[in-house]
């Protein structure tokens, strides 16, 4: 053996627990054959706990280096394990023989959740670092649509917007629940983010204007991936309510409505049905509810909700009562918009067994008429109201009525009776007045009402053509009319051949009919005379010139 000093390194390891301690012995000698051994003890120090972040699906992994008990190079070995299994895999491109020296790797694991661990290895020693924190990878956004309300969907009030928000490997972190005016992208959020499954929230359409908007959501899971979904579109926002009017349907029998009020005649056997017509500019109408009606000597109506037609109007089946029947309580409609709006609309009842009243107002009787006349009547009725006012004519005491007309609906009554398609004569006037209800009423005859559109006659009798005359002369006529009779005679002067004509006195209204013409009061000359006639009822008659 050479005189060199020269040394031999002895190698022991024990393993306790699940790691391995190991232990290294140094001792040395001479060449003379003399020296002295000695003996040292040393471990490897495990590797530091890895620490790992991912981005774009990368996960760096990092630790801190190993204490090695000697000169040497530490090498590592990098596994990683699904926290759902117990298989530890290599990864980084390490293997148990294929070792880095680098205290830092890239791993691409794919989706999922994952803890990591660093062997180092030093010389035959290693040593195993504790396993990571769990780190999820997660490379694909979250899904998630709204579920509620849908599209087209009429809401009101406070509501739940919901959706099925969902992601399979980090999980959802929250889902943010946004609207905007439909079409115009201006996103506002619903309360802050549901951050728990079932993932909801509520809207209070009370604070928005009615109208339409778009809903969506959007999804954020545990990486921070988002998702914004498909707009749920046109949902419409209708928080008035409806308008609802109320009208008998066609064919009442002994019933009418008004400002709210069903007369009926309680007298006889009745029915109607009701018509609620409903208006929504929102959401549109929906429904009428007719509730229960029962009242003594009335047929029992059961409640219904009538959706038929789309839009309306809804009617509700006949109500029917018996003769003697008492007014049932005030009734309620309820109608409804598709948004859930509720609107009514009641009714009373009234019973109406008394008949109009009427009598015909002008002519008078005995009245003198020609050409159109107008024909009036005081119709009224406390009740139900007028329905129509009928006038009638007859020749005088023929009782041989025909219409003058037709009935008039609208108050004050009046019609127009043609007298020239009449002939001359006397005749009798009426007026039929009905109630809403149908009942009628035949006012008293106005009699002898003289029709006449002949014009009378009457020429001057005195004094004749060509006379001459002085002082004061009376000129005389010989009117008449054989009809209503004549009025009055005017006497009237004119020098000769200019028409240009002077009242000689007041009309006579006398007969024979004259008139005194003081001639000293207007120049001496030729004059022209005439006298107008003018009977009863109106017609004049200028007769020929004297």
């Amino acid at each position: 053996m050479s005189s060199a000093a020269g040394r031999i390194i002895l190698l022991a390891s024990v393993v306790l627990g699940v790691g391995a301690i190991s232990f290294v012995a140094f001792g040395w000698w001479t060449g003379a054959g003399s020296g002295s051994a000695g003996a040292a003890v040393a471990t490897l120090g495990a590797p530091g706990t890895p620490s790992v972040s991912v981005a774009a699906s990368v996960a760096s992994v990092s630790w801190a280096a190993a204490s090695a008990p000697g000169a040497g190079t530490v090498d590592y070995h990098i596994e990683r394990r699904e926290t759902s299994g117990s298989v530890w895999n290599d990864v980084c491109g390490t293997t148990e023989s294929i070792r880095i020296t680098a205290l830092n790797c890239s791993d691409y694991p794919g989706d999922g959740t994952f803890v990591w661990r660093a062997t180092a290895v030093f010389h035959s020693w290693t040593a195993v670092s504790p396993a990571g924190n769990s780190v999820t990878v997660d490379s694909n956004p979250p899904t998630g649509s709204v579920t509620a309300p849908a599209s087209g969907a009429n809401v009101a009030g406070a509501l739940t917007v919901a959706s099925d928000s969902a992601d399979v490997t980090s999980g959802v972190a929250s889902a943010q629940f946004q609207v905007s005016p439909a079409g115009a992208g201006s996103w506002s959020n619903l309360g802050a983010a549901d951050t728990s499954s079932p993932y909801s929230a509520s809207w209070n359409t009370a604070t928005f204007s009615d109208g339409l908007y778009d809903v969506r959501v959007i999804t954020t899971d545990n990486v921070g991936l988002t998702f914004t979904s498909p707009s749920v579109t046109n949902v419409v926002v209708d928080n008035t309510p409806p308008t609802v009017s109320l009208a008998l349907a066609n064919g009442p029998t002994g019933a009418y409505l008004s400002a709210g009020k069903v007369y009926f005649k309680a007298s006889a056997v009745g029915s109607f049905a009701l018509v609620a017509t409903v208006a929504d500019a929102g959401s549109g109408s929906a429904s009428a509810t007719f509730p229960i009606l029962s009242a003594a000597g009335w047929t029992t109506h059961n409640a219904e909700t009538d959706t038929t037609p789309a839009g309306g109007p809804y009617a509700s089946s006949v109500v029917v009562w018996g003769s003697g029947a008492s007014a049932p309580a005030a009734y309620t409609i309820t109608a409804a918009d598709r948004a859930g709006n509720a609107a009514t609309s009641s009714i009373s009842f009234t019973i109406d067994n008394t008949a109009p009243t009427g009598a015909v107002t002008a002519p008078v009787g005995a009245a003198n008429v020609r050409g159109s006349v107008a024909v009036t009547s005081n119709s009224a009725d406390a009740g139900s109201g007028v329905a129509s006012a009928q006038f009638q004519v007859s020749p005088a005491g023929a009782g041989a009525w025909s219409n003058i007309g037709v009935a008039d609906t609208t108050s004050p009554y009046a019609t127009t009776w043609d007298t020239t398609a009449f002939t001359d004569g006397l005749y009798d006037l009426r007026v039929i007045t009905t109630d809403n209800m149908g009942t009628a009423f035949t006012s008293a005859t106005i009699a002898n009402v003289r029709v006449d559109n002949t014009a009378p006659s009457g020429s001057v009798t005195a004094p004749a053509a060509s006379a001459t005359i002085k002082g004061t002369f009376i000129i005389t006529s010989d009117s008449a009319d054989a009809g209503s009779g004549v009025a009055n005679a005017l006497f009237q002067r004119s020098p000769a051949g200019s028409n240009t004509w002077t009242n000689v006195a007041a009309a006579d209204a006398t007969s024979p009919y004259s008139a005194s013409w003081v001639t000293t009061g207007v120049s001496d000359g030729l004059y022209d005379l005439q006298v107008i006639t003018t009977d009863k009822s109106g017609n004049t008659l200028t007769s020929a010139l004297i």
